[in-house]
């Protein structure tokens, strides 16, 4: 996972944010904001409605690329297989991509019309009469209570920083609101979680952009005499860990930028500029043949970018 900077997934507890999403929507909701809420809704409304003629107006343009590909096809000679063949498969694509459009619109129109029916409305107006009482009482589920934020929120977006969580609503109509900040329960073990104090730090991070992989730097950090903040050796496991708090990127990715910075750049976007295979990429650069290569080495490993030689290579 490391050579291919991915993250792990993000995991909070759900009781955490339901409570402050909880919080929030029981203080938001009154008669006000109920009003408000149904004025973002007919401009949802109006919004829609111009979307839904953009979507029209592209539908009736297939229409007429279909109509012309019929057409195409049937104008032309039997006798010419191959070209009837040709224009055949163009009319049917025009139709499957015209019955796509036609079916995408008519989705969107369902859910629209799910979200702004008059059913709703009033459902929204009743909730203005005492909108706690309906959300904390013991006959209201957490379906019920799903149902109910479906009314008034459209998608929530949590993003864990370390031990808080940020919460992001989009509510009906577009509207942006930004709770605070949820402190999540630190487990026993990160008061005794291995780290390292600031000198170790400083040699980790000028190691990094001297090429050495985390084994290779678990090791300079120990022939120095550095130890974890439990007083033990380091490991690369350790060096990883750490190097994931900081957010700091590994010896690859560091060199690899560099040389980004330098005009270097894979021999997959090189091929890809050149109409060419990264293979051929990589056999122009042995001939030395307009292409600059860079070989580098991290821990064991070799890795190479490359350079077009001349600008006017195409």
């Amino acid at each position: 996972m490391d050579r291919f900077a991915d993250k792990t997934c993000q995991s909070m507890q759900g009781k955490l944010i339901d409570a402050a999403v909880s919080e929030f929507i029981v203080a938001a909701v009154n008669q006000d904001n109920i009003a408000l809420a149904l004025s973002v809704r007919d401009r949802v409304r109006a919004d829609f409605a111009a979307a839904d003629q953009q979507r029209l107006n592209h539908i009736e343009s297939l229409r007429y690329k279909a109509d012309l590909a019929r057409q195409r096809f049937m104008e032309v000679d039997p006798k010419h297989r191959l070209v009837a063949a040709t224009l055949e498969s163009e009319w049917n694509l025009c139709l499957d991509e015209l019955e796509q459009s036609i079916t995408e619109r008519e989705h969107n129109t369902d859910i629209h019309n799910q979200v702004v029916s008059q059913q709703q409305d009033q459902r929204i107006l009743e909730l203005s009469s005492d909108f706690g009482l309906v959300w904390h009482a013991p006959h209201t589920d957490n379906t019920q209570r799903k149902q109910l934020l479906g009314q008034l929120i459209e998608d929530a977006t949590l993003t864990r920083e370390d031990y808080q969580v940020r919460i992001d609503l989009r509510l009906r109509g577009g509207k942006q609101w930004s709770l605070p900040p949820v402190e999540l329960p630190k487990p026993a073990a990160i008061a005794t979680r291995r780290d390292a104090d600031d000198a170790a730090l400083a040699v980790i991070k000028d190691l990094l952009h001297d090429g050495f992989n985390d084994a290779r730097l678990a090791n300079e950090l120990n022939h120095r005499g550095h130890r974890d903040s439990r007083g033990d050796r380091f490991t690369r496991v350790s060096i990883n860990l750490i190097r994931q708090r900081k957010n700091w990127s590994d010896a690859i990715s560091l060199k690899r930028q560099q040389l980004r910075n330098q005009g270097y750049s894979s021999a997959s976007e090189i091929g890809a500029e050149l109409g060419i295979s990264a293979s051929a990429v990589r056999k122009q650069a042995l001939r030395k043949n307009d292409i600059d290569a860079h070989v580098f080495k991290v821990g064991e490993r070799q890795y190479c970018m490359y350079k077009l030689a001349s600008e006017n290579i195409r």
